[in-house]
């Protein structure tokens, strides 16, 4: 019982439920119900069982000019991404085609090594893809990583964009 006499379980009105009790604060439970709203942004969508959340849509930003680029990646390239990719390669290693059993071979073998897990990861790229292992490419799998985007100006450093491929 609360302080002021309500009881702690759920009351149902009309599939919302409401919880009075301070040991319940912060849990729902919702059933039969559809198109559900919680907050002013969140919008959570039930269907057949499934959850499905949607997010508020968000304005499309343009790749950068270094997509572009046509420049097979070179070593000094290899260095910046080493030193700035971080623990996200994995995700951008399967932007770039690799499959998860690659990328565990490569995290075993140079466990404790982030800087040599992105090196390997790029230097198998690069034999893999031979001339299509370019900086465009590179940066278009970084690009697609909203946490990684920031690491394009290290490319863009080494690649001004007057040297992508003409239109």
């Amino acid at each position: 019982m609360s302080k002021h006499g309500a009881s702690d379980k759920p009351k149902q009105a009309t599939n919302v439920f409401m919880f009075d009790g301070p040991d319940l604060k912060g849990k729902m439970h919702i059933a039969n119900a559809s198109n559900v709203q919680i907050g002013n942004g969140n919008v959570m969508v039930i269907q057949s069982g499934k959850r499905r959340t949607t997010t508020p849509r968000t304005k499309h930003i343009p790749e950068p000019p270094i997509t572009d680029c046509c420049d097979v990646i070179t070593g000094d390239d290899m260095d910046s991404m080493e030193q700035h990719l971080g623990s996200n390669w994995p995700t951008i290693a399967r932007k770039l085609g690799f499959a998860d059993g690659e990328i565990d071979i490569i995290r075993e073998d140079y466990r404790g090594n982030l800087r040599e897990q992105i090196h390997q990861m790029l230097r198998q790229w690069k034999e893999k893809e031979d001339a299509r292992a370019t900086v465009g490419a590179l940066a278009k799998a970084i690009f697609s990583v909203p946490e990684c985007a920031g690491v394009l100006k290290y490319l863009e450093r080494n690649h001004p964009s007057d040297r992508a491929k003409p239109s």
